[in-house]
């Protein structure tokens, strides 16, 4: 029998890989618990999308997936970067809005729900009010950090930010439930701004602002990790949906589905795979590699660079380190150097890669994965989901 009235979820990303990648995993997992799908990236990362994913493949696992774009305001030749990240940021905020508004109208789409990057806030939120679709927000990262972002203007009042780099253990005291917890160096690096009155932070803060208009909020973390912060934040929103990491649930359910290792990689990606590092890490013991990754924005000097070899090298471990050809470095006798190296799960399935530093992936038991799924289960059922395909 025909499936009827299947609910239809809109993403938009805030266009940097960090915030794309928990946000496609998000849409992969709605998509096989029967949503259709559209996910709307920038024109540019649209493009690379389209160039490093095997489209046909992914649309025979994902069916009713749609991938859309909409303008950044840059010209395609033009770089997006750390370096020019505010001029970014700038022509984002320029074009976004009417763009996304169009892209709905145009195409005549109506969602049964819009889920919103948190700082795409003022491209999202305004529209969906106006059209009278639901939108919910969703923050890729903690739950602290998150309620970090809601206490901006009062850091700001009180000169706590920003601040020089010479301050980093300053206690930071206007932040509830983590006073004189958290020191400067705790907080986002935006606060490091010279100029408080630059839009940079500015653009922070009113997204702040704008996204407590939005009628539910999803985080990357789990209830066990962030139980006070979260209780915090119902303060804000009266529904909080806490499904991260999602990564490990996002793994949990293609097990699930009987959907090969292999497979589940070969998923949506933005840059090109680099397998050549897979021969090396299946040579190196059990458990004897750290993966390090700069990320896709960050830019670091020789110096930096150096000095996360020099840490790496004392810690007398193998390591892989995950960089762009713009970055400083090279392969040293116990480690490994990869341009883009290949999905970190396909690398911890092999050899358990040691992975440092991810607190959300230490200890996880099955009693928070099944956890992740009932507040998934929650998620669905709002938008009348029926949850046979994911019933614990």
């Amino acid at each position: 029998m025909e499936q009827t009235n299947v609910p239809h979820v809109m993403f938009l990303p805030f266009p940097a890989q960090g915030h794309i990648k928990p946000m496609m995993k998000l849409a992969e997992l709605l998509n096989q618990a029967g949503s259709q799908v559209t996910f709307v990236n920038t024109d540019h990362n649209h493009d690379r999308l389209m160039s490093h994913t095997d489209l046909t493949y992914f649309h025979d696992r994902s069916p009713n997936f749609l991938f859309r774009s909409i303008p950044d305001g840059l010209r395609p030749d033009k770089a997006r970067s750390a370096s020019n990240f505010i001029e970014f940021l700038d022509t984002l905020q320029a074009v976004a809005k009417p763009a996304f508004r169009q892209l709905l109208i145009s195409t005549g789409m109506r969602p049964t729900c819009i889920i919103a990057d948190g700082i795409m806030s003022f491209a999202a939120i305004d529209v969906a009010e106006e059209l009278g679709i639901p939108v919910i927000t969703f923050r890729t990262f903690n739950a602290s950090c998150t309620w970090t972002y809601f206490h901006l203007s009062k850091l700001v009042e009180a000169g706590e930010v920003p601040f020089p780099d010479e301050n980093f253990d300053k206690s930071i005291t206007c932040i509830p439930g983590y006073e004189n917890v958290f020191r400067s160096r705790d907080l986002p690096g935006i606060c490091r701004v010279e100029n408080p009155g630059y839009s940079f932070l500015d653009f922070f803060i009113r997204e702040a602002s704008t996204m407590t208009r939005a009628s539910a909020l999803i985080l990357n973390t789990f209830h066990e990790l962030e139980a006070p912060v979260i209780s915090r934040l119902n303060s804000i929103f009266t529904k909080i949906y806490t499904i991260g990491p999602l990564h490990a649930l996002y793994k949990s359910r293609t097990k699930d589905l009987m959907i090969s290792q292999s497979d589940s990689s070969n998923g949506v990606r933005l840059w090109k795979e680099d397998r050549s590092c897979m021969t090396w890490l299946d040579s190196q013991p059990l458990r004897s590699v750290i993966y390090v990754s700069f990320g896709s924005l960050v830019n670091l000097t020789r110096l930096q660079t150096l000095e996360f070899l020099h840490g790496t090298r004392r810690g007398r471990k193998h390591r892989i380190r995950r960089r762009r050809t713009c970055l400083e470095g090279n392969r040293g006798a116990t480690g490994r150097v990869s341009s883009s190296s290949a999905q970190i799960s396909v690398a911890a399935t092999k050899i358990n890669v040691m992975v440092r530093l991810w607190m959300a992936e230490i200890g996880l038991r099955k009693t928070r994965q099944v956890r992740r799924r009932r507040t998934l289960d929650s998620l669905l059922l709002d938008w009348s989901i029926s949850l046979g395909c994911l019933a614990c």
